[in-house]
């Protein structure tokens, strides 16, 4: 960046909405690469030089780490805060698990991806002490209408993060922390695809799944139908003596929920008891003064203004079981939430939720295990790692066989990438490694070795990358997300970018790299140095064209390689550590709820 003038007022820009308004010969801070996704870093320097753009925050390890612990802590002292807030402003007498199974879903994105936009300011601080900011007349609050809404305005919506980020410097300005002048302009009809977005009401899903709900009404356990591939799943209920389930759908459920009107009165009728700041996180006072100034009028829709109308949805839901078991549902899919918490708190039932994958692994999980604190028992197929854990084999891998067939492919796996952060990760938001990854392969690569090339993108990425990629690579981009499973038994040697389910569904049946920095995707400590074995049997790699070679070398044959010994006792003790698998996976699932079941009795 050219010597800024330390005299002038260096105008903060949060996104695209600020460009479109941006004053042209001021100085410029970007909050983040988001803000040139339409136009590179590179062609904007040919136009105007006098700018910076802030890198990830949370790059430094150091940084990270400690927001890392600073997220988990305020996630866990706010949900006691709201839980009593809530109670007040609906006025009901729920317990903190209720609450908790409500909330944890939408707190685990809302507390880290606050924080990372306050920290991009308070970075821009340091540079500038004076910064203007835009300020549209007339703009209306956008207030999510559930969990899901704000995981999906909060990661892609240039309008939202806008409004993130001018809540912060309001924030500022009123408590006169910072030198801030606000340039008002009007509102420049920027349109996001997502914010009011009306679902439409499913009625003949909602018809059958009415229907479902009646012919289950008598079932002992109720089970999310999305953790098991049908055939299985009709094996799974026949072995409990049940019908086959259908319920819970999310995008069913998701379409019976309106939109709510906000309502400011309502939310401020009752204070929010705030609690009393740790000492060794003091030094972000100020960050906690500016969430207990919002995060009130921040909370979904569904959770104040929608409260009744969703508990009289759920009331003539007939179900009575003993045993729960979530896989996706207790995520975002509130009709599930609602009633769930509703009947835990009046009934005898077992909730337990199975871990279907994400990164339960990783020593940083982004989920920050919410799913520990609202589960009777956490059913995940890595080794335990919270005291109700219990390590069973993964039901999405249950009939997972290697196929002898011709294995053409050379298979790439996408990483996920999206526009913003959202959730307490040090990647994978406003990236290109995708794309770099694609350049180096397709120029190393031996010619006859990348004629096999096929790229599977990931179901989050972003449109210039995604782009980018298409025209490099043409017929050998494959247009559908998640479809490993086409191609895992045809591949000759598959690529994974990041160590999550499909790098274990890999390796469960074919060679298997991966190319990432492994200083994002640290595995949780359990005795053995995962970074050191990898890397050292040629499965892991730090940089792109060390594994184009290794490609090239073993291409021919890749089994003298992956079934030498080091190899095979590294991905068996890999296996056994986090995707530990049993010879009948379905049956050691049906023993232990039929075991749950006889200790309800």
């Amino acid at each position: 960046m050219q010597q800024l003038n330390e005299e002038l007022i260096t105008q903060f820009c949060s996104n695209k909405i600020d460009l479109l308004s941006a004053q042209n010969n001021s100085e410029k801070i970007y909050a983040g690469k988001w803000c040139f996704l339409d136009k590179s870093v590179e062609e904007f320097k040919n136009n105007d030089n006098k700018f910076l753009v802030i890198d990830n925050i949370w790059k430094e390890k150091e940084i990270f780490d400690y927001d890392f612990k600073f997220s988990s802590y305020l996630v866990d002292k706010y949900c006691i805060s709201l839980s009593n807030y809530l109670n007040k402003t609906n006025n009901v007498k729920k317990s903190n698990r209720y609450w908790n199974i409500l909330l944890l879903p939408w707190l685990i994105h809302y507390i880290p991806s606050q924080l990372y936009r306050w920290r991009t300011v308070q970075h821009a601080f340091k540079i500038r002490r004076r910064l203007s900011f835009l300020k549209i007349k007339d703009f209306k609050k956008i207030i999510p209408n559930n969990s899901l809404d704000f995981v999906s305005m909060i990661k892609k919506e240039d309008k939202f993060n806008y409004y993130c980020y001018y809540k912060i410097f309001n924030f500022l300005n009123l408590n006169k922390n910072f030198d801030i002048t606000f340039i008002e302009k009007k509102d420049p009809k920027f349109k996001d695809s997502l914010h009011n977005k009306k679902i439409p009401l499913k009625l003949i899903s909602n018809f059958l799944e009415k229907l479902n709900f009646l012919l289950s009404k008598n079932e002992s356990v109720i089970f999310d139908f999305k953790l098991l591939k049908k055939i299985y799943h009709f094996e799974f209920c026949k072995s409990l003596n049940q019908f086959p389930q259908y319920i819970f759908d999310r995008e069913t459920n998701h379409s019976i929920l309106r939109e709510y009107n906000y309502d400011q009165n309502l939310r401020d009728q009752s204070k929010m008891d705030f609690f009393k700041l740790k000492p060794n996180f003091s030094k972000d006072l100020n960050f906690i003064n500016f969430l207990n100034s919002n995060i009130q009028y921040d909370i979904p829709k569904c959770f104040i203004e929608g409260y009744k109308s969703i508990v009289k949805e759920i009331s003539n839901i007939p179900l009575k079981p003993k045993i729960v078991l979530s896989g996706f549902n207790h995520f975002y899919n509130e009709i599930f939430k609602f009633w769930i918490a509703e009947y835990l708190s009046v009934n005898n039932c077992k909730f337990f939720i199975s871990s279907h994958g994400g990164n339960n692994h990783l020593k940083y999980s982004s989920c920050l295990q919410f799913e520990s604190k609202i589960a009777d028992k956490k059913l995940t197929y890595t080794i335990p790692r919270n005291e109700n854990d219990l390590q069973l084999s993964p039901l999405k891998f249950v009939g997972l066989k290697k196929i002898s067939k011709q294995k053409n492919y050379l298979t790439y796996v996408a990483s996920p990438n999206t526009q913003y952060p959202f959730k307490a990760y040090r990647t994978n938001f406003c990236e290109f490694n995708n794309y770099n990854n694609v350049k180096i392969l397709k120029k190393n690569l031996n010619e006859n070795i990348f004629s096999k090339f096929i790229y599977l993108p990931s179901e989050f990425s972003i449109k210039i990358e995604t782009q980018k990629i298409k025209d490099l690579l043409l017929r050998k981009y494959n247009n559908q997300t998640n479809s490993l499973h086409r191609y895992a038994n045809k591949s000759n040697l598959i690529i994974c970018t990041y160590p999550e389910s499909a790098f274990f569904e890999s390796i469960l049946l074919n060679p298997t790299i991966m190319i990432l920095d492994y200083n994002n995707y640290e595995f949780f400590d359990c005795g053995i140095d995962f970074k050191k074995r990898l890397t050292d049997c040629r499965i892991l790699f730090n940089d792109a064209e060390l594994a184009t070679k290794h490609i090239n070398d073993v291409w021919e044959n890749p089994y003298i390689w992956w079934n030498s010994i080091e190899v095979k006792k590294t991905i068996q003790i890999l296996q056994e550590k986090f995707c530990n698998i049993s010879e009948k996976p379905l049956s050691s699932w049906i023993s232990f709820l039929k075991i749950e079941l006889n200790a309800l009795k």
